[in-house]
């Protein structure tokens, strides 16, 4: 199982992530990146996954490169 975190204190806003990966991220109400189904701890949302799907390319993706995977 690996871990999905997004720093959302440097999340830009763009939708990078939601464009490559809809499955897995959305658009909150403030302008930036969430994890679907995920939990948002202080400026960070973090989800348990099994299956990566575009996660990885929505990671690589990422222009303020806010997206890990541990």
């Amino acid at each position: 199982m690996k871990k999905i975190t997004i720093e959302r204190n440097n999340c830009l806003g763009c939708g990078t992530c939601v464009i490559l990966c809809p499955s897995c991220f959305k658009m909150n109400n403030d302008g930036r990146a969430t994890l679907k189904d995920g939990e948002i701890n202080g400026d960070l949302s973090e989800k348990k996954v099994d299956d990566l799907d575009c996660v990885e390319e929505a990671a690589q993706g990422c222009p303020a490169q806010c997206i890990k995977i541990t």
